[in-house]
């Protein structure tokens, strides 16, 4: 097996998180703040914050369905982490993206 770039990987990986969450961010949001935590090697929370042009933090959660954000972004936001920690050494798995 080929040696992989973790810094590419990486690199992509932040590049297919955003784009799922541009398809759920409000009209008037100018920041987010994203959130993946790995707790054990089978289970993962994930959450985002979006701020809005008052300045305001919104979550997720309070803006968006459920079942719409764990099928339309973290569900793709946890594969697209897996690709990069599938080929971490477990000692250097992070605990929290």
């Amino acid at each position: 097996m080929p040696e992989v770039d973790i810094h590419i990987l990486q690199q992509e990986m932040f590049q297919e998180i955003v784009d799922v969450l541009q398809l759920y961010l409000p009209a008037d949001w100018t920041k987010v703040c994203f959130y993946a935590q790995y707790p054990t090697e089978k289970n993962c929370g994930m959450k985002y914050y979006v701020r809005d042009e008052e300045g305001e933090f919104s979550d997720c959660f309070k803006l968006y369905d459920p079942q719409a954000l764990v099928s339309g972004v973290f569900n793709p936001a946890n594969k697209a982490i897996a690709k990069v920690r599938k080929h971490l050494p477990a000692d250097k798995q992070w605990y929290a993206l």
